[in-house]
């Protein structure tokens, strides 16, 4: 969640909390009774709930989107190759609207399902890896690390794709941070993922 997210939250859970504790207010008045201090709280804990609920509900982005267009849940395998790096790799090709000239960018992300990582979570593709191809029409081209001549990937392991959208400056100080990123989702204010993804090693 980016502080653009949070600041919006916030807006949504004043103006929710206003609008209960009026019809509340309006509602005590029409029974002649006196406003209580447990109304001001109600109306505090809807307003929360309205605030950070309604992201989950209502798209803010509706211009931006991004999708994987391959892997995909039908055809979920992936081949690994072996680069001139020494590591091994999967090519994920996707399609996006309104990133092209705005100050969003896509950042690729890798969930090792089996076998397991050291560390649990989401790993953003950078350096070498992740998108590399933008194209006009908002079609791209990533590569995403799958093991190493250390951590060799084998037939049948399974990993988690994403690809999120994130704001520029954000994205850019994840992409130029030297040490391995991690997330519990993927960092941005959307994203897809592919689950399930079966590999097999070329």
């Amino acid at each position: 969640m980016t502080w653009h997210d949070i600041l919006i939250n916030l807006a949504v859970s004043i103006v929710g909390g206003l609008v209960v504790l009026f019809f509340t207010t309006l509602y005590n008045k029409l029974r002649k009774k006196n406003f209580k201090l447990w109304n001001l709280f109600l109306s505090l804990i809807i307003g929360l709930v309205i605030g950070f609920s309604l992201p989950n509900i209502v798209d803010y982005y509706p211009n931006l989107k991004v999708t994987i267009t391959n892997p995909t849940y039908d055809n979920n395998n992936a081949h690994c190759v072996f680069w001139n790096d020494s590591t091994y790799k999967i090519t994920i090709n996707g399609t996006s609207e309104g990133i092209i000239n705005s100050k969003y960018k896509l950042l690729l992300w890798v969930y090792p399902v089996t076998p397991p990582s050291e560390t649990s979570g989401w790993y953003l593709q950078k350096t070498l890896n992740g998108i590399n191809k933008m194209y006009p029409d908002g079609s791209w081209v990533g590569v995403a690390q799958i093991g190493d001549k250390k951590w060799t990937p084998n037939n049948g392991d399974v990993v988690d794709i994403s690809v999120s959208i994130a704001e520029e400056n954000a994205a850019s100080d994840l992409l130029t941070d030297r040490a391995i990123t991690t997330r519990s989702k993927p960092f941005g204010i959307k994203y897809f993922a592919i689950k399930n993804i079966v590999l097999s090693k070329q």
